[in-house]
């Protein structure tokens, strides 16, 4: 191989390494990306966890919340796909990944993602928003 190319590689190895990490700093921030899995389930992608959303013709079911201080993102997310109330909140584990924002999400009146509705909050099955730490 000339020297040309070797150089040439190994700026190009380093684009994209720079391109990577950049892209990887980029992503770590609280950005919640959704990808429909089937029907009427989508997966929420946080930097942190997966998060599983089930929207039906009452509202939605949200499995685990995500970690804390990521609720807006999340909500966000979830309204980008209905703008249904969230019912019900499940959480798989209670580790900080899974029920960090359970105490926002459990005082969401109406279930309202938007902080405007009225009427009972969304329940919540496994780990109650006052138990968290």
């Amino acid at each position: 191989m000339t020297s040309r190319r070797r150089t040439h590689g190994a700026v190009v190895a380093a684009l994209v390494a720079l391109a990577v990490s950049a892209g990887l700093a980029q992503s770590s921030a609280t950005a919640v990306k959704t990808l429909h899995v089937h029907e009427n389930v989508w997966m929420l992608v946080t930097p942190d966890a997966n998060l599983a959303l089930q929207v039906g013709d009452e509202g939605a079911l949200l499995v685990d919340t995500g970690r804390a201080g990521t609720s807006e993102a999340v909500l966000a997310a979830i309204r980008s796909i209905t703008t249904k109330p969230l019912r019900y909140i499940i959480n798989t584990s209670a580790g900080p990944n899974q029920i960090g924002n359970n105490v926002e999400f459990g005082m969401l009146r109406g279930g309202a993602t938007d902080h405007q509705g009225r009427g009972p909050i969304p329940a919540i099955v496994g780990m109650k928003p006052s138990s968290r730490t």
